[in-house]
């Protein structure tokens, strides 16, 4: 079962290429109706921007852990901010994960 701690770039991509499929089909059937679909002309620009975020996840997550992980050797006020910072965000993702 794919969760947030096994998931890989190689996962990332074959789920992106689903939804890259799903717009490459809609496009075609935006086309056939002789006028420009506003509704996947609007999706399609939202996935071109948000797609390299979600590309990136499985790097990012990792780096969060890495920062939480430093901050525990550390006594420096930046390091202790910054840590807290990646605490936040992983729990964020825990609870996207429902965990």
């Amino acid at each position: 079962m794919l969760t947030i701690d096994t998931c890989s770039s190689a996962d990332v991509d074959r789920l992106l290429g689903l939804a890259d499929q799903f717009l490459d089909d809609w496009a075609e059937d935006a086309v056939q109706g002789g006028k420009p679909d506003e509704d996947y002309e609007q999706r399609s620009t939202e996935w071109k921007v948000i797609r390299p975020l979600l590309v990136s996840a499985p790097t990012m997550f990792k780096g969060l852990k890495e920062i939480a992980r430093i901050r525990q050797s550390s006594s420096d006020p930046v390091a202790i901010c910054c840590a807290a910072l990646a605490r936040t965000a992983l729990d964020g993702f825990l609870i996207a994960e429902g965990t």
